[in-house]
């Protein structure tokens, strides 16, 4: 959300660390949302959650309709960008995502959960578990 205000009307593209040479990658429109209640959501995705080889990333990135703006909390995300033309990088995002942040997020989640009960909320797991490829074991919940 903060990154999206400072860089109105470009998408966010947020990077997280994950392993051997891939990154988990999520696309989200900029700007407020109407949801159906008639109040604010969080932004539509336009891509993921999904994990990405890093030789992958660009070509990914620029199958994004509008030049995304860079953020998260992948270490090599400067290095990385800096070897780049097409994409921003948001310099200021160790400021991002604030706890008030992830709590609104959490809080407009939960009232669409089956249950409107913090119980009821699950993790989403965009890639197999280490137990899962070794033995072939599925572990969703």
């Amino acid at each position: 959300a903060e990154t999206a205000a400072r860089f109105p009307g470009h998408p966010v593209a947020v990077l997280q660390p994950s392993r051997r040479g891939h990154v988990y990658l999520t696309v989200v429109a900029s700007g407020k949302w109407q949801v159906e209640s008639g109040g604010e959501g969080p932004p539509p995705v336009l891509y993921g959650p999904e994990v990405v080889a890093i030789e992958s990333l660009g070509p990914v990135l620029s199958e994004i309709p509008a030049t995304p703006v860079l953020t998260g909390d992948w270490a090599d995300l400067d290095e990385w960008s800096a070897q780049q033309t097409s994409f921003s990088l948001d310099a200021e995002r160790g400021a991002s995502p604030s706890a008030a942040t992830v709590a609104w997020l959490a809080e407009w989640a939960l009232g669409k959960t089956a249950e409107d009960s913090y119980y009821a909320l699950r993790p989403e797991y965009v890639s197999p578990s280490q137990a899962e490829r070794n033995w072939g074991v599925n572990l969703g919940l």
